[in-house]
């Protein structure tokens, strides 16, 4: 029952869930690509996050919003760490790491911008998308 509920909200807030699978199957993506280049943490952690989702969806309702809390936080520390590492490397000191200095360029600036307005958008949402006010029908 619980299932078919959370699940029927999904589809009813479409932008919301879009918001979510996009998300999701950038750091996905960007998983695979690290496990082409030798590393397997990333993909770990992003199917662990996934998995927990799926779970908690299956689960209940609140089990399900709290994920959503807990992956809208994690997003919105990862885009603000991004930010202020550019903002480091840009106006205080150079950062010597190549990797890092790699990725703080203006699209991945924009990247952490659109990640952190994103995080916001799920955690703030999460309300009107989980209220027992909107009325769907199980069937």
């Amino acid at each position: 029952m619980n299932k078919k509920l959370v699940f029927n909200k999904l589809k009813q807030h479409w932008f919301y869930t879009a918001v979510l699978l996009c998300t999701l199957g950038f750091f996905f993506v960007k998983g695979v690509w690290y496990v082409l280049l030798g590393s397997w943490l990333p993909i770990l952690i992003i199917l662990l996050l996934m998995a927990l989702l799926v779970f908690s969806a299956i689960r209940s309702e609140k089990a399900f919003r709290k994920s959503i809390i807990m992956w809208s936080t994690l997003m919105i520390l990862w885009a603000f760490v991004r930010l202020l590492l550019s903002v480091a490397d840009n106006f205080i000191k150079p950062i010597p790491e190549s990797h890092i200095h790699e990725q703080l360029g203006i699209q991945d600036n924009v990247l952490s911008l659109i990640f952190l307005i994103s995080g916001i958008y799920l955690l703030r949402f999460r309300k009107r998308v989980f209220s027992s006010k909107v009325k769907i029908d199980v069937v």
